[in-house]
């Protein structure tokens, strides 16, 4: 474990949290994006619940409500249970996403 709320995540690990944003979260988008707008919506997540993965240079992000995994070339997943944690998103959304359902 690292200090700061950084942790290594294990692959199997990995799996499950992918899989629970891609299939079971009601709530979620996913797109492409620059690293502006990476950064952006990151920041909006507290910083204390950032985990680097052990592997590929791919990052989750976890807090109020809402799960974000970004890969090695900034394609985002992000999902939740209720719509309320995914509001801030609405002003990054646009026709280059590929989901959306906030």
């Amino acid at each position: 474990m690292g200090t700061g709320g950084r942790h290594a995540i294990r692959t199997p690990d990995l799996v499950c949290l992918f899989e629970a944003v891609i299939c079971h979260a009601k709530y979620g988008a996913s797109a492409p994006l620059d690293e502006e707008k990476l950064s952006e919506i990151t920041n909006r997540i507290p910083a204390g619940s950032h985990c680097s993965l052990a592997m590929g240079g791919e990052q989750i992000f976890a807090g109020q409500g809402a799960f974000l995994w970004a890969t090695e070339h900034r394609h985002v997943w992000i999902g939740a249970k209720t719509e309320d944690p995914l509001r801030f998103l609405r002003p990054y959304v646009g026709n280059d996403w590929n989901y959306v359902a906030i």
